[in-house]
């Protein structure tokens, strides 16, 4: 009765954090289908970590992913929450850094019309045959 409602709650309890991790709240955002390899760790009080729901949540990312590369297991600790940590590497997939990038790209090519307009610029200013400046002394 209770021992198994309990142990179906923290199940969900620990696939749904799984989920807010892997989807609603990553540190850089990106596309979780494609990525190489991922970890996940589930931290709180031993009695909120079962085994069953680490490994409901390991499956889980598994699916998202498309990787067969998940690792997972639980850090123990006697605090008043349950964490779910998720790592994923060699993810492709980012659209932050594909906005850097092509910040990157318009900069170098403005950085070269300055350089260029810059060295035109001196150019006239030292090589100026109209209006020769007569010596002073």
């Amino acid at each position: 009765g209770d021992d198994e409602l309990d142990s179906a709650h923290t199940t969900n309890r620990i696939t749904s954090l799984v989920r807010k991790a892997a989807l609603g709240r990553l540190t850089l955002p990106c596309e979780v289908q494609g990525t190489e390899r991922a970890l996940l760790v589930m931290a709180g009080p031993t009695e909120y970590l079962n085994r069953k729901g680490i490994e409901r949540g390991r499956k889980w990312l598994e699916e998202q992913t498309g990787s067969m590369e998940v690792r997972g297991g639980d850090y123990p600790l006697q605090r008043g929450f349950v964490a779910s940590c998720v790592l994923l590497s060699g993810v492709t997939n980012v659209p932050r850094i594909k906005e850097l990038q092509q910040v990157a790209i318009e900069a170098q090519d403005n950085l070269d019309d300055i350089r260029d307009e810059s060295e035109e610029n001196l150019d006239s200013l030292v090589n100026d045959d109209e209006d020769e400046l007569e010596s002073l002394f």
